[in-house]
């Protein structure tokens, strides 16, 4: 399972001289909601493709800010527990396929958050996520061809 991140994607980005860069894809919206009977497996779930243009080097950040204490599992793999109004990323890159599914589960012991029934949802079941978990992002970190991410010193 991969180490939560929690100062960012910036730590640990590519340091050299040569230009790199950040593109991100907002995944706050076209969540399916989870079932309306209550079920402990019931979840919000996103599914989205992979990033196109991905290079050797780059590296793919799942980043929340803010939000309530929950459980994320993508692609059936489950990522290090997210803590109430923490900032989170961890590096996902190796496991991003063509085709991904991200699931959010409540924290052990909470309540799931079900959609603001203010919220219509979208002809395909779709909604916005609640915005008690926060936002929910892929940050993606782009290295020039051969130029290998280098580590950056904690404090530098």
């Amino acid at each position: 399972m991969p180490e939560p991140h929690h100062d960012g994607p910036d730590q640990g980005a590519p340091t050299s001289g040569v230009a790199t860069g950040r593109h991100t894809i907002d995944l706050t919206n076209a969540w399916e909601p989870p079932a309306a009977a209550p079920n402990p497996a019931a979840a919000w779930t996103r599914s989205f493709g992979l990033p196109t243009g991905l290079g050797a080097g780059d590296r793919v950040w799942l980043v929340l800010d803010g939000g309530r204490a929950c459980r994320l599992i993508l692609n059936d793999s489950p990522l290090p527990a997210f803590e109430a109004s923490s900032s989170y990323a961890v590096e996902v890159t190796a496991m991003l396929l063509p085709r991904n599914r991200l699931r959010l589960l409540p924290a052990t012991g909470e309540p799931l958050v079900p959609s603001e029934s203010s919220q219509s949802l979208s002809t395909h079941g779709r909604c916005r996520l609640p915005d008690a978990y926060g936002r929910i992002r892929l940050e993606i970190d782009t290295a020039a061809v051969g130029d290998p991410p280098q580590e950056t010193p904690v404090g530098a």
